[in-house]
């Protein structure tokens, strides 16, 4: 039981970290698309 508790916590930190980077890199984009509009 704690193993499979274990590797479900890996896994929602992994999946966690992977949303996490998807949103940091929606959110770059998007400064960079106004950055660019302001020039």
């Amino acid at each position: 039981m704690r193993k499979f508790v274990r590797s479900t916590l890996i896994n929602l930190c992994a999946y966690n970290r992977k949303s996490a980077v998807k949103a940091g890199q929606e959110k770059f984009q998007e400064v960079i698309k106004t950055d660019r509009g302001s020039k």
